[in-house]
């Protein structure tokens, strides 16, 4: 397969030295005395020497005649593709100015100048990141709307509008339900989407993002491993929830006593994550145990097992 593409690569080179980077353009004509113009022409002027050597030259006006000026016409066509564009315009002007600098050199001006992208690179990202947010925020809110109407179907959320209502006899259940659905905070995933949390926003404060971190990272070295000083409570919070993987929002769904409890732990400090860890598991160990040996843990096992 190696040998294939070898043979194949180093057929296109022999082809392209052949054929000469002359033919990519009017090959041994200059495109400028085709059209019968200077090199300082305008477009303009480029554009009214094309159109009056094409109505000359056509073959459809010449035919009558018994001339054949198709060969010609062509070349009047290829001399204008050449001159019309700007970038192959300036990619042939180097040609002419320096036909020494070598075969693949030029080669690779030209079909830099043909392929190059014609929108602005910079127009393109900000498309597509704009293209990209929209679609974010429509699945975003889409899954929102998804988990309030879920939070509507429950019985507690009925209970409590009901007995909302009940305290409350003059206000419609409808006003009572919207009330009661501003109150409602859902995390994760089906959060409401902030404006920060935007993929446009994200990455046009990018930077702002880049030196907050490395601000952290350089606060935390200095404060910490430099100066040797306690932890605040709210980096206690970070290493707490680092260590437990716990997302802000869940960290945020504890109750204070919960918070406390574990923040009293220090579980930052080696010797107590691991004692933590220990008690995790044999607590894990014992409920299981606890399950296996009841009623409806041996169901469960007989149930796994294929039986009854």
């Amino acid at each position: 397969m190696k040998t294939l593409f070898l043979v194949i690569i180093s057929a296109i080179q022999i082809q392209l030295v052949i054929s000469g980077v002359a033919n990519v353009y009017c090959g041994d004509k200059n495109c400028y005395d085709i059209l019968g113009i200077s090199s300082s022409a305008t477009p303009e002027e480029i554009r009214v020497a094309f159109r009056k050597q094409s109505k000359e030259f056509h073959p459809d006006r010449n035919l009558h005649k018994g001339i054949d000026t198709h060969a010609q016409y062509q070349l009047i066509t290829k001399a204008y593709e050449v001159l019309k564009d700007e970038n192959v315009r300036q990619s042939y002007d180097s040609y002419l100015a320096n036909p020494s600098k070598g075969e693949y050199y030029h080669y690779y001006n030209y079909y830099k100048a043909v392929y190059a992208p014609q929108t602005n690179p910079f127009v393109v990202i900000i498309c597509t990141l704009l293209f990209l947010s929209f679609f974010q925020y429509l699945a975003r809110n889409n899954a929102y709307e998804t988990a309030i109407r879920s939070v509507q179907k429950t019985d507690k959320f009925k209970q409590d509008v009901n007995n909302l209502h009940r305290e409350q006899p003059e206000r419609k259940k409808e006003e009572i339900k919207q009330e009661l659905l501003q109150r409602i905070v859902i995390q994760g995933g089906q959060s409401k989407i902030k404006i920060q949390e935007i993929l446009i926003i994200r990455v046009t404060l990018l930077p702002y993002f880049i030196c907050k971190y490395l601000y952290k990272k350089i606060r935390w070295v200095v404060r910490y491993n430099i100066q040797k000083k306690e932890y605040t409570r709210e980096d206690q919070e970070i290493l707490t929830m680092q260590l437990l993987k716990i997302k802000d929002y869940r960290w945020e769904g504890l109750n204070e006593e919960d918070k406390e409890e574990l923040l009293e732990k220090k579980l930052w400090i080696k010797e107590n994550y691991a004692q933590y860890v220990k008690e995790q598991t044999e607590a894990y160990e014992k409920r299981k145990e606890e399950f296996l040996n009841s009623n409806k843990g041996k169901k469960y096992l007989r149930y796994m097992k294929g039986g009854k």
